[in-house]
């Protein structure tokens, strides 16, 4: 005879508290409480991490379950003090997650810090935060994280991400969508690569709709790998708001892309609202775009602030640089202290539209510093500048610059089919 133990599925409220071993409501460890919810659960489920704990993780903890929108599955920290927090540890490959969710759906985590545990690159992690897909037809959907610290330490792994939600599998359907997820006030820092990247299908139908990034703060190491604060793609009807991005310093010639989308026009939707981008600078010629619409759909990029950027290379406010197809609307935003410190042919923009139609109107630009060179046409300091398109509609926007390279202007024009 063989004696099989099911495990009861999960309903009501639970601990994590590693003071106490796993029995009764407790889990002494998320792996325990992992394993246990991977049973299934038959209710809502709210687990209660103790404050101030330290936990740790030899390799990704992987959510392999989900809850439902009557019965959702909530991690939260408990009691006065610090948040909780989990060290992870990976391997010499260059993509190991820390907090990796698997076609998990309707799962909060909050208050819940996720730590760099590796120490050299043979066991560093490079995603503090993995989001994947089970299947074509199962994406990850639905989930909130908030309030919580991502701190990738010391990896110089260049591909090294707060958070990656990866396109893992062909989408072939919307349910293989990863959709109407959001990230709110975390902290990410000791970021390479991206704070943010959240990668979806180009295939109509099937792209991600619905995430929300809001209320984030995220800051960049000294490495040489273009720098993305939130990079986007495959992502409609994104909602970018209140984060702020920035403070930090490059002394190589990488780019350099706080706010980032790109795939095409029917999948790539949204808006940039309310954000901060502020004091990045670069002592090399590395290229600053503070929001930079590489290709989308419609894009509305309204009420933010850009403030105290500077390179020795090409510097931009707002670059709208996207597909004839692409709609963008620049609104009512602070864009000031952009500043080129070049003696070659790169110049410095406020706003600059090279594709599609854009609508600029109520923006306010000042301080924007172009070098003096003469070298060519493309010198200079341009508020609003106008490289390309196919309807440009231009109004009620302050302007003040500094500089005398041959472009300098309030607003400049260099397009030929553009109206």
């Amino acid at each position: 005879p063989v004696l099989v133990t099911a495990s009861a599925q999960l309903n009501g409220t639970y601990t994590i508290n590693n003071l106490n071993p796993t029995g009764g409501t407790n889990f002494n460890n998320f792996q325990d409480a992992f394993a246990a919810l991977a049973c299934g659960s038959s209710g809502p489920v709210t687990i209660n991490v103790e404050a101030g704990q330290t936990f740790s993780s030899t390799g990704p903890l992987v959510a392999n379950f989900s809850g439902g929108p009557a019965a959702p599955i909530i991690f939260q920290k408990a009691g006065v003090g610090g948040n909780p927090s989990i060290s992870f540890t990976g391997t010499t490959s260059t993509t190991d997650g820390g907090l990796t969710f698997n076609g998990t759906d309707w799962v909060t985590w909050d208050g819940i810090d996720i730590m760099q545990g590796g120490t050299s690159s043979a066991n560093w992690v490079e995603y503090g935060i993995h989001i994947l897909k089970a299947a074509g037809n199962n994406g990850s959907s639905n989930n909130t994280f908030r309030n919580f610290t991502i701190d990738l330490g010391t990896s110089t792994i260049t591909t090294a991400r707060g958070v990656f939600m990866a396109n893992s599998v062909t989408s072939n359907s919307p349910n293989g969508a990863s959709s109407n997820n959001t990230f709110d006030n975390l902290n990410i820092i000791n970021v390479n690569s991206a704070g943010l990247w959240l990668a979806g299908s180009t295939t109509v139908g099937n792209q991600d709709i619905g995430n929300t990034i809001q209320n984030c703060t995220i800051s960049f190491k000294d490495i040489s790998t273009a720098a993305y604060g939130v990079y986007l793609t495959g992502q409609e009807n994104f909602d970018v708001n209140n984060n702020t991005f920035g403070n930090f310093t490059r002394s190589n010639n990488s780019l350099v892309y706080p706010l980032f989308v790109t795939g095409n026009a029917t999948t790539s939707s949204g808006s940039f609202e309310s954000n901060i981008v502020e004091n990045i600078s670069n002592s090399s010629t590395g290229i600053i775009y503070g929001i930079y619409i590489f290709n989308g759909g419609v894009v509305n990029v309204t009420n933010n602030i850009v403030r105290n950027l500077s390179t020795s290379g090409e510097i931009r406010g707002i670059f709208s640089n996207a597909a004839t197809t692409t709609e963008c609307t620049i609104s009512r935003n602070r864009i000031y202290g952009i500043n080129t410190n070049s003696v070659g042919t790169a110049y410095a923009a406020g706003i600059q539209a090279a594709f599609g139609t854009n609508y600029i109107n109520n923006n306010m630009i000042t301080g924007i510093t172009g070098n003096t060179s003469t070298q060519a046409s493309a010198t200079g300091a341009s508020g609003i500048h106008i490289s390309g398109g196919t309807l440009h509609e231009i109004y009620n926007n302050t302007v003040i610059i500094t500089g005398s390279g041959v472009r300098s202007a309030a607003l400049s024009w260099s397009a030929t089919t553009a109206n």
